[in-house]
């Protein structure tokens, strides 16, 4: 082959070439980002609304489904769903994969803004926003208080000093702070003294509107200057702010401190963070899109010692969750699969070949294909991630494909008493169809994949080129530097003790196959049908494993999602808090615990998250063993709903859609009743419905309010001030603003008989109590109204304990059933990562199909028959027995990452068959007869399959063995790709042989009746002609 030709003249440039691969290589790794998983973006939007005070009826009416109305509209929207609570509207728009994100946001901005003129006064602007799952929180950081700082001090200092110190650190995106309460200055409102001073809140508010302000008064102009001009009528300090007046009664000044308390104090408390069962502020940082989160982590912790230095007496701030440690000890773990791989695979190339001289040959073009590879994904600006170690890792025992089998003919050149180059150039050559063959065919099956659809398709980009552009350069490799160093560096044949018995086994190998071989020839229909059976047997493996959408992985922390019942307050929710946390940090595998009370996405006082950090991974069970150890020690909390994970959400999501939300909640809790009582491995079973919040009712009294010609909307904001409480201004000090807050003093708000007493001024000047104007009465309303595409929802989740996630969803597919009407007003459909399961399931199935189809025809133009790649691509159904028999013994399921292997394998697996098939006819075109041909190749060909096979074994068993940490994830590939091979190996030295003389012989036959009809026909053709002439 020419490339051969030149790589040996111009030994040079080989080896500059391969020079330039190591040195940008390692530049090239030096700088790349760190990350988890690839950067992908979703086109997803988020619209929130706030209604303060407003309940989850009014904002679903008012709100929810006047923006909803609008963005529906939009071209391009796969999924809408929205949440009303009380006071918030949370709208999520999911577009479909190929819609710009940018592009949707603005649409969905532009469809709000024409929404808003028809949304309530009361309302705040919407705020829409792209959501990126890498906006969450990468670092947790507790700040530690000892009590020596008051919490004025420690609010202003984590507020604007930490908080803005850390915005500055390169590639921070945004901090946001949990269980912070800022300063706020509080007015207390005596009810007694208000009444008393014929008062009302009103007045109270507009007397500090108006007369604590500072506004500008025009300027001064002269002719040389000219000056600005400013009122400064706000009050200095809190306690000259007691001063303020507020109305004169009989010639008397009534100032702020005779019906109010002030305090400076902090804002209400509606949610808390705890570390170690304690109360803390937490700081979450966010990374910016892109951002290296590993030196980002390093850059965070040396401002935090800066921030450390300087810190009011007795606080501190400690990391206490750290994505970046977890990235750290993932990456590590595959530097150290990828290392081991080239050590397992360096063992069987010195086996194999029984030199130190042909084993550095082979070995070498690891580190160069992995060098040059992390160049090509420094240049497309892919990361170290998951995904693109998880291709280097699998592609170490790849690599040396194409060398071997280059390195395994050259030997057997030489073997011939050729010359090193005359050996290199021959050897070559004559094998340089069949590797090219072979990379072909294993790079067409990422066209498929590259162009994927579904989220996972975005999540294997960076796997399929990392795996391409790794083969490409292996390839290349092979057919120059291969022959070059062949040449020069290989020598003559060696043949020492040590060779010999190396080579004994091979001898007793090939003698034995080659026995089986000439069986399989004479007894090809018993062959076929172990065959046939061997793949029966794998398909009905495939259906015992069950399916699942991503492995979990043992990433060394736990979360506890709580959720008490709708009506329990703050305090109650922080006491079962701090209980559950005794129980958990009493367990030997736990570390510490940290966590968010408030933590709902409505922030909601009844739900909590607790995250659990677990000590060293070697010295304490898997994750998965303490997530049970633990949920069964948390099980005496009766009235608490318990979501325990790894880190994410439920294993099984499922959204319920119906006509209203009490039928919802009504099928909803019969099924998760059902689950409860009859679990079969369906655990943690929570709904997003609760018909249980408690909400006091006032019917006005229409008649009297219309005779005493009440303002109803003055009666509203009465109500909110006294029992919600209003800003009435800000507060300046050192440059800052803070807010000054009126509500009513706790002893006049702390029974719901007491709305009664709340004041309102009638149309003539009087004031009176609402008593008499309303009436109470207790209800309960549901804590959040759902939408799922405009429809009602109720949303059920439930993780999964024996069995699979698709097992679980099949078993609440027929829960639902068995309570829900079937009369087409009720619908189950997946949701979270159950849809992305089915979806992902279904784009990758239609890319194998495509992958088997490219392949195929890859081979057809490489043979230019359709024979024999057809006898080739019979080695796909062999590998069903081993990957789905491997995945069996391994207690694994069919996850994404399992049926990634699979395609990966079609690739790979027909990469024997071609170098058999390929042998074969060379074989047949010296001269040889078929069936001696297939007796004479199968041997020949014997050890470069086997050295090709095994290697690429042995360099996947470090993943597949799931020793490093983040191993979990990565490892279903590899035992996929390892047991595939293995039968599909075995079975294609005796199936194909077998296969291709059958279809050879069918094809001989054909050949023989076209060749019989085109004589009958020539000869009645010319008996009719000789009766023509007779005549």
């Amino acid at each position: 082959m020419k490339i051969i030709e030149v790589s040996l003249r111009r030994p040079v440039t080989v080896l500059i070439c391969t020079i330039a691969l190591i040195v940008f290589g390692t530049y090239s790794y030096m700088n790349m980002g760190v990350e988890r998983m690839p950067n992908v973006e979703f086109p997803i939007v988020v619209v929130r609304t706030t209604m303060e005070g407003a309940s989850p009826a009014i904002i679903d009416n008012d709100v929810t489904d006047v923006l909803e109305a609008r963005i529906n509209t939009i071209e391009g929207i796969k999924n809408m769903s929205s949440s009303s609570y009380e006071g918030r509207s949370v709208i999520v728009i999911e577009f479909e994969l190929d819609r710009d994100i940018d592009d949707a946001a603005a649409d969905v901005r532009g469809k709000v803004s024409m929404a808003q003129s028809r949304l309530p006064d009361e309302a705040e602007s919407p705020q829409v926003d792209k959501y990126d799952p890498s906006d969450r929180p990468i670092m947790n950081i507790a700040v530690k208080n000892d009590g020596r700082t008051d919490m004025k001090t420690l609010a202003r200092y984590v507020d604007k000093v930490v908080t803005e110190r850390l915005q500055t650190v390169k590639g921070v995106g945004g901090v946001q702070l949990a269980g912070f309460r800022d300063r706020e200055i509080r007015v207390w409102i005596n009810t007694d003294s208000l009444e008393a001073y014929d008062l009302t809140t009103k007045e109270i508010k507009s007397a500090i509107y108006t007369k604590h302000v500072e506004l500008p008064a025009g300027r001064i102009e002269t002719p040389t200057k000219e000056y600005g001009v400013r009122l400064e009528g706000e009050y200095s300090s809190v306690a000259e702010l007691e001063y303020l007046p507020v109305a004169v009664r009989n010639g008397a000044v009534i100032r702020l401190r005779d019906v109010a308390r002030i305090e400076d104090g902090l804002e209400d408390k509606r949610s808390g963070a705890i570390y170690e069962g304690k109360p803390t502020v937490m700081v979450q940082i966010r990374k910016q899109k892109g951002a290296n989160e590993v030196l980002l982590s390093r850059l965070v912790r040396e401002r935090l010692k800066e921030l450390n230095s300087t810190a009011p007496p007795g606080t501190s701030l400690e990391v206490v969750q750290d994505n970046a440690k977890f990235i750290m000890r993932s990456m590590n773990g595959v530097f150290w699969d990828i290392v081991v791989s080239i050590l397992l695979t360096s063992v069987i190339m010195f086996i194999f070949l029984k030199t130190i001289r042909a084993t550095i040959v082979a070995v070498i073009t690891i580190p160069v294909c992995l060098l040059g590879s992390l160049s090509v994904l420094y240049w497309m600006g892919i990361t170290i991630n998951n995904m693109s170690m998880m291709g280097l890792s699998l592609a170490v025992g790849m690599v040396v494909d194409a060398t071997t089998v280059v390195m395994e003919n050259i030997t057997r050149h030489r073997d011939m008493d050729k010359t090193p180059y005359r050996a290199a150039q021959d050897g070559g050559s004559e094998v340089a169809f069949a590797v090219i063959a072979g990379a072909a065919t294993t790079l067409a099956v990422f066209v498929p994949v590259a162009f994927m659809g579904g989220i996972m398709g975005r999540f294997f980009n960076s796997f399929g080129v990392t795996v391409a552009t790794t083969i490409s350069i292996s390839l290349l490799i092979s057919l120059t530097l291969t022959p070059y160093l062949c040449s020069r560096v290989l020598g003559k044949r060696i043949y020492g003790p040590l060779q010999q018995r190396l080579e004994k086994p091979f001898l007793w190998i090939e003698e034995k196959y080659s026995g089986v071989l000439k069986y399989a020839v004479t007894h090809r229909k018993t062959i076929l049908t172990a065959a046939l059976g061997l793949f029966m047997m794998g398909i009905g493996l495939a259906t015992t494993l069950g399916t699942e959408f991503f492995p979990s992985e043992d990433q060394g922390r736990l979360r506890v999602q709580i959720e008490l019942p709708a009506d329990s307050s703050l305090e109650m929710t922080e006491s079962v808090v701090r209980d559950m946390v005794d129980v958990i940090q009493a367990d030997k595998s736990v570390a510490y615990t940290y966590g968010i009370v408030g933590s709902g996405a409505g922030e909601e006082v009844y739900k909590a998250s607790i995250n659990i950090e677990l000590i060293d991974r070697g010295s304490r069970p898997p994750a998965g063993t303490v997530m049970r150890r633990l949920r069964s020690k948390l099980s005496v909390f009766r009235d608490v709903d318990l979501k325990m994970g790894t880190w994410g959400g439920s294993d099984i999501t499922l959204v319920i859609q119906g006509p209203t939300s009490e039928s919802l909640a009504e099928i909803g809790d019969l099924i998760k009743k059902d689950l409860a009582e009859n679990a079969r491995g369906l655990v943690d079973i929570t709904t997003d419905l609760q018909m249980n919040k408690p909400r006091i009712n006032l019917a006005l009294n229409r008649a009297l309010a219309d005779d005493l010609n009440i303002n109803i909307r003055d009666l509203s904001d009465e109500l909110m001030t006294w029992f919600g409480g209003d800003n009435a201004g800000s507060f300046n000090q050192d440059g800052y603003r803070y807010d000054i807050r009126v509500r009513a003093e706790g002893s006049g708000r702390d029974d719901p008989e007491k709305l009664k007493n709340t004041l309102v001024r009638t149309n003539d000047g009087q004031i009176i109590r609402a008593e008499g104007l309303v009436s109470s009465s207790l209800g309960m309303a549901p804590n959040v109204i759902k939408r799922y595409n405009r429809q009602r929802s109720l949303q059920i989740g439930a993780n999964v304990e024996g069995v699979s996630p698709g097992e679980g969803i099949l078993i609440m597919e027929e829960v639902f059933r068995k309570y829900a009407p079937q009369d087409g007003t009720y619908a189950i459909i997946p949701a979270g990562d159950s849809e992305y399961m089915k979806e992902s399931f279904h784009y990758m199935s239609i890319a194998l199909v495509f992958a088997i189809i490219l392949v195929y025809m890859v081979m057809a133009i490489q043979f230019e028959s359709f024979i024999h790649p057809f006898t080739v691509m019979f080695s796909l159904p062999l590998m069903t027995a081993g990957s789905f028999g491997l995945l069996a013994l391994a207690g694994l399921r069919i996850s994404v990452m399992s049926f990634m292997g699979i395609i990966l394998l079609v690739g790979v697996v027909v990469n024997n068959a071609i170098l058999l098939v390929d042998f074969i006819n060379q074989l047949r075109a010296k001269g040889a007869e078929k069936v001696e041909a297939v007796l004479q190749a199968g041997p020949l060909r014997l050890r470069a399959i086997l050295m090709t096979t095994v290697s690429t074994m042995f360099g996947s068993l470090p993943v597949a063995l799931a020793l490093s940490e983040g191993g979990e994830t990565r490892q279903p590939m590899s035992v996929a790709v390892i047991g595939g091979l293995f039968t599909s190996t075995m079975l294609t030295l005796i199936v194909i042989p077998v296969v291709y003389l059958i279809l050879d012989d069918i094809k001989d036959k054909a050949r023989a009746g076209i060749k019989r009809y085109r004589a009958y026909r020539r000869f009645t053709r010319s008996a009719r002609s000789g009766a023509l002439n007779s005549k």
